[in-house]
C-alpha cells in the first residue's frame, strides 16, 4: 500500500510515464521514464540509470517549466539522463501545446486518467466510491471505431490505462466525445457536462453508473493534480 502522505507526487510520476508512453518514448527500455520510490522522499524514473527527483521538485512541476533532479545519479550516465531529460521537456511541451489534435486529445486523456486511476486504487474516498465495479471502460472519438485509450482492472485487481489497437468483446460502457476540441475541453475540465449531454457533444453508452462514479473519482483527483501536469 502506498503512504497516502506520497499518494499525490506518485499520480504525477505515473502520469508522466503515461504521457510518454503515448508519445512513443518508452522504446528502447533503456530511456524508458516508468517510475518507482527511490527513497523516501524521492521517485526515480526508469530502472536503468535512474532521473531521480525530490517528492517536493515533483509537487512543484506544475509551478515551474523545470525542476532539477539529484546530481549523482545524473552524473553515473549523463548521456541516459539527457535523453530522459529532453523527453520529458517534450512531454511538458506536447501537454501544453496549442495545436487541437488526436494526438493532444489523447495525451491529455491518458494524462488525466492515469492520476486518476492511481487514485481509485489507493486513496480510501476513491476506492469506497468505485468499490467492486469492473469491466472494460472505453473512451472514443465519434466515428473513429478503437477507442483513444481504455480502463480496465489488472489480474492483481487495480484499474489501469490500457491502449489497446484490437476490440476484444464489448466494453462495460464507453464515452464518445463529438470532436476533438470537446474531448480537449473535456479533459481540461473546461465543460460543462450537463449543458454537453444534452447539445450531444458527447455521449455515454453503457451501464451510466460506473463512468459517474470514475467521474466523481477524476474531480477528487483534479483537486490535488490540476492540469497540466
Amino acid at each position: 500500500m502506498i503512504d497516502l502522505h506520497r499518494l499525490k507526487v506518485w499520480a504525477i510520476a505515473r502520469s508522466i510515464y503515461r504521457a510518454s508512453c503515448i508519445l512513443g518514448f518508452e522504446s528502447p527500455r533503456k530511456n524508458s521514464l516508468e517510475p518507482y520510490f527511490y527513497d523516501n522522499s524521492s521517485i526515480a524514473f526508469g530502472q536503468n540509470n535512474p532521473l531521480v527527483f525530490s517528492d517536493i521538485g515533483l509537487l512543484e512541476i506544475n509551478k515551474t517549466s523545470f525542476i532539477i533532479p539529484h546530481f549523482l545519479p545524473l552524473m553515473r550516465s549523463p548521456y541516459r539522463s539527457f535523453c530522459k531529460i529532453n523527453h520529458l521537456v517534450k512531454i511538458g511541451r506536447c501537454v501544453r501545446s496549442s495545436t487541437k489534435d488526436v494526438r493532444l486529445l489523447k495525451l491529455l486523456l491518458g494524462v488525466g486518467l492515469e492520476a486518476t486511476v492511481t487514485y481509485m486504487n489507493h486513496d480510501p474516498k476513491c476506492m469506497e466510491i468505485i468499490g467492486r465495479e469492473e469491466g472494460r471502460v472505453d473512451f472514443h472519438l465519434q466515428d473513429v471505431p478503437t477507442p483513444l485509450l481504455s480502463l480496465m482492472k489488472n489480474q492483481d485487481g487495480g484499474w489501469q490505462v490500457r491502449d489497446i489497437n484490437a476490440i476484444d468483446g464489448q466494453p462495460k460502457v464507453k464515452m464518445i466525445f463529438k470532436s476533438v476540441e470537446i474531448g480537449i475541453l473535456s479533459c481540461q475540465n473546461l465543460l460543462d457536462h450537463k449543458i454537453s449531454s444534452a447539445l450531444g457533444e458527447y455521449k455515454i453508452l453503457g451501464y451510466a453508473p460506473v463512468m459517474e462514479k470514475i467521474g466523481y473519482c477524476a474531480k477528487l483527483t483534479n483537486l490535488q493534480i490540476p492540469l497540466p501536469l
